[in-house]
């Protein structure tokens, strides 16, 4: 549980790095796709997108 409010997007920054490290991806070739960011930063984006007046 968290207190207070929290920066969903930048969380996500400082966790995924350990999130992605745990996936076993095909491709190796020093890429670092990390969907669950991708994703949750498209999300992010869209939503402080449509809350603006």
């Amino acid at each position: 549980p968290v207190n207070g409010s929290i920066n969903l997007l930048d969380w996500l920054k400082k966790t995924n790095g350990d999130l992605a490290k745990d996936e076993d991806f095909e491709i190796q070739r020093n890429l670092k796709y990390k969907p669950l960011l991708s994703i949750s930063h498209t999300l992010t984006k869209q939503i402080l997108f449509k809350l603006k007046p």
